[in-house]
């Protein structure tokens, strides 16, 4: 499994020379002896790994224990150990207790109904306390029918031998799990500085590196353990890595997503092979299908991933979409819903709404945006807009005119007060204008453009924003296209502007014919749902229905296909969008 992790990630050449041991004490465990089978279970069966139990132990000692377990017991390539933040409740529970004052660690397996089984014990020294680790672990997989043809590597070798970094790892994962991501890095960091080659470390600070946004850091962490520590990881944890590559790699360069998603498919799938029983090859695969939208394959493996693993949230993120994806918005919503307390909220706020959506939920929607707009109240960064537009969406949708102008004034008034924001927003603040003028506000739309002259925006873009959207306001009032209005226009909208500017005045004119042209010639440089509905109505007008059905058609497929690698175009997030769906959905 190591060469095929580093072939699927384009490394050549075998392991260089800076493979490192553990810092510390020996990673040789004690003369291991073979335990006997006292019961077995079919391969596959989830076994729960209980928290170390010490009456003179104190937390972070113990932290540290559960921590060597884990990573030791999940190398079985029979039993599923269920530990740490992937966790399953489970009938058949693993407890382990340490006596220091005796020096003696003790394992038993429970099960519910009956009286404990005792599986092993063995003594410990204080300098060979992770042996005494090692070899507990390695009698209780084979006390329960396991581990003698699975020869499993010293937990000081795949994690470490120094106390601190596992505590500091510890740390650093529990944080991770409560969305601390910051403070997870600095965990790991601290970690690291005990233990440089700890790889369950670098795993962990890795994956928080690509949470905070830092995917190119987080690459570059995994590549360099995969390149040059390989001898120090277990084959989940190098499985992880290679994934953290494959992912981090994307984020950082959104071109590879079809090559290192179908790479993702082959690392989930070659895993499972070697390792059939490991969620992580199956929650590789899993996800791959998800990006590469083969939804109907992935939603089952999630679904058996999510179960497997209920606490953790981005399965029932991925889960959800997926529910979406087949048209099972109630499904969805209980999924999406379930995690929602450990989920960052902008990893909740879209499942949650296409769910309720889709669901038919209109009023809970509603109540929904309006909660979150109370929430972002006073919070000066773009989600707050984001909110207010979905509002505007959404009432678009359910035919309400008036109330989705109302959003879009008030968000336009929010931008105005927040000039920062609104010079990187000149695209939203033009569409939400067209909008408007769609929705025949043109007086209102006149007086929030007016209210735009003295706000202090150096972006050019948003000037040529606020001269298109005047000048759609010039050609309903007057009948004619401003004389200067097309030679003001500048930068990468100007022909798309004039253009419509000039479709809009033959429309006012009533020339279909120039319209269309017009109209037509616009949507060849420019994706705008809104544009494609325009010129959907303007073939119905001409009688060229056949036309206007086709654009429709495929203007509705493309609103609502959703695809994991690029924005959505799902009408509820644009009011654009929204009323060029109602317009081909009356």
């Amino acid at each position: 499994m190591r060469g095929l992790h580093l072939l699927f990630l384009g490394f050549t050449g075998a392991c260089t020379a800076t493979d490192t041991a553990p810092p510390g004490e020996a990673t040789r465990a004690l003369p291991r002896r073979v335990s006997e089978t006292k019961q077995t279970f079919p391969p596959g069966t989830v076994i729960e790994l209980l928290g170390a139990e010490s009456v003179r132990e104190g937390p972070a000692r113990l932290a540290q224990i559960d921590g060597l377990l884990r990573e030791t017991l999940r190398q079985d390539l029979r039993y599923d150990i269920a530990a740490g933040v992937e966790k399953r409740d489970s009938d058949l529970q693993l407890s382990i207790a340490i006596d220091p004052q005796a020096k003696v660690l003790t394992a038993s397996l429970r099960r519910a109904g009956t009286a404990p089984l005792p599986l092993t014990s063995t003594g410990y020294s204080d300098r060979q306390f992770n042996a005494g680790i090692d070899e507990l672990c390695l009698g209780i997989l084979q006390a329960l029918g396991s581990g003698l043809d699975n020869p499993i590597e010293d937990c000081a070798r795949i994690y470490s031998s120094d106390p601190s970094c596992i505590e500091q790892t510890e740390a650093g994962l529990v944080a991770l799990d409560r969305g601390n991501v910051l403070a997870a890095v600095e965990s790991f960091q601290r970690a690291r500085s005990k233990d440089s080659g700890s790889t369950v470390t670098i795993l962990g600070l890795g994956t928080a590196q690509l949470r905070a946004g830092r995917a190119e850091d987080a690459v570059a962490t995994a590549r360099a353990a995969l390149e040059h520590m390989s001898q120090r990881m277990s084959a989940t944890t190098q499985h992880r890595l290679a994934r953290l590559v494959l992912l981090g790699e994307v984020s950082s360069d959104p071109r590879r997503a079809v090559a290192n998603d179908e790479a993702l498919l082959q690392l989930g799938e070659a895993s499972l092979r070697e390792r059939p029983y490991d969620p992580h090859g199956l929650y590789s695969q899993a996800l791959a299908l998800n990006y590469l939208g083969r939804f109907k394959e992935s939603e089952p493996l999630l679904v058996r991933v999510h179960e497997r693993w209920p606490g953790v949230p981005l399965v029932a993120y991925h889960l959800s979409f997926a529910q979406l994806a087949i048209d099972e918005p109630e499904a969805a919503l209980q999924t999406i819903e379930g995690a929602e307390r450990k989920l960052p909220i902008e990893n909740v706020v879209l499942p949650k709404c296409l769910a309720l959506y889709h669901a038919g939920h209109q009023k809970e929607l509603e109540k929904y945006l309006i909660r979150l707009a109370r929430k972002r109240r006073g919070v000066d960064d773009r989600r707050p807009h984001e909110i207010m537009r979905m509002q505007a969406a959404h009432a678009i949708l359910m035919g309400k005119g008036e109330a989705a102008a109302e959003h879009l004034l008030t968000d336009m008034d929010w931008l105005r007060q927040r000039p920062s924001i609104l010079q990187s927003l000149a695209l939203d603040f033009a569409e939400s204008g067209e909008v408007l003028a769609h929705l025949g506000q043109y007086e209102e739309l006149a007086i929030s453009l007016q209210a735009m002259d003295d706000v202090r925006v150096h972006a050019p873009s948003f000037r040529q924003a606020q001269a298109y959207l005047s000048a759609l306001v010039s050609i309903q009032e007057t009948g004619e296209l401003p004389a200067n209005a097309i030679s003001t226009l500048e930068g990468d909208e100007r022909f798309v502007w004039s253009t419509l500017l000039k479709a809009a005045l033959h429309r006012r004119q009533g020339e279909l014919v120039e319209e269309a042209t017009d109209l037509a010639t616009a949507i060849r440089i420019t994706d705008s749902a809104l544009t494609q509905a325009s010129l959907a109505r303007s073939f119905d007008a001409m009688g060229r229905a056949d036309d206007a059905k086709r654009l429709r058609s495929n203007l509705g497929q493309r609103l609502m296909v959703i695809d994991l690698r690029r924005p959505l175009n799902h009408p509820l997030l644009s009011p654009a969008r929204a009323l060029a769906f109602l317009s081909i959905n009356p």
